[in-house]
């Protein structure tokens, strides 16, 4: 199998076992909120994850998938992504929890490394014997060498983003505005955008709008589901915008 066989697909399955089918140097870019309920009780808090996850949690503590959130095993993942990737770079959501873990990570394979930080300025005031959860963590790692390009103000490290309540199903969408920036400073036109924990289909419906190739890949089959109509219309708009500037050349060409 090659490149092709991946570019602008989502795939129903275990994200570990897809990558290991993956050629080697086939992908650009790894953007991807990994599941950090991982080693939750049924009564404890979600990390990041917004008030609505709790259900989420309770549902894959209960499932035959448990063993998927617990055995997430971030060495086992880096070997894959590192070998697909055409350098590494990556974008890892995570609470403060998987920070320790993930910056270990950045420093053993000598990685470039940042944390970013979304702050919820709406976040809820659930504050009564800890901090407010106003923040989730982005950690981006690139190996030397790889596509970073924008202006300042596409680079700063804070995102003040709202957040909200899900639209597609999914208990920890993240925002498309968060997404749109990431992938335009770390992925050039036609690059592809890999997203193991696919989720709704937020990162490879952004990269389908934004001109990029994408793969995303989701266990769960009500979210792929979904993943699939938002790509759709992703893909549609994409091409009804570029066309509109292919119209608008050939008119400057007539005039």
């Amino acid at each position: 199998m090659d490149r092709k066989d991946f570019e602008n697909k989502l795939i129903l399955g275990n994200s570990l076992e897809v990558l290991e089918t993956m050629p080697d140097c086939s992908v650009d870019l790894v953007l991807t909120d990994p599941p950090y309920i991982m080693k939750l009780t049924k009564n404890s808090g979600a990390g990041g994850c917004i008030a609505q996850s709790k259900n989420y949690v309770k549902k894959f503590i209960d499932s035959d998938k448990k063993t998927i959130i617990e055995d997430w095993d971030m060495g086992k993942y880096f070997e894959q992504f590192t070998r697909v990737c055409n350098p590494f770079q990556g974008y890892f959501f995570c609470s403060v929890h998987q920070l320790p873990e993930l910056l270990n990570i950045a420093v053993n394979h000598g990685f470039i490394f940042s944390v970013l930080v979304w702050y919820k300025y709406n976040a809820a005031p659930l504050a009564s014997t800890n901090w407010l959860p106003d923040m989730e963590y982005i950690v981006h790692m690139r190996k030397h060498g790889t596509y970073f390009k924008g202006k300042a103000k596409d680079k700063a490290k804070l995102f003040r983003v709202s957040s909200q309540k899900p639209k597609y199903g999914h208990p920890t969408e993240k925002p498309e505005a968060i997404i749109q920036r990431l992938i335009k400073v770390s992925a050039p036109a036609g690059a592809l955008v890999l997203d193991p924990f696919l989720g709704s289909g937020t990162s490879a419906a952004v990269a389908a709008g934004m001109g990029r190739k994408y793969t995303g890949i989701e266990i769960e089959k009500e979210y792929l589901e979904a993943a699939k109509k938002r790509v759709y219309k992703a893909e549609i708009q994409n091409r009804f915008l570029a066309g509109k500037e292919v119209y608008k050349a050939e008119q400057k060409k007539l005039f």
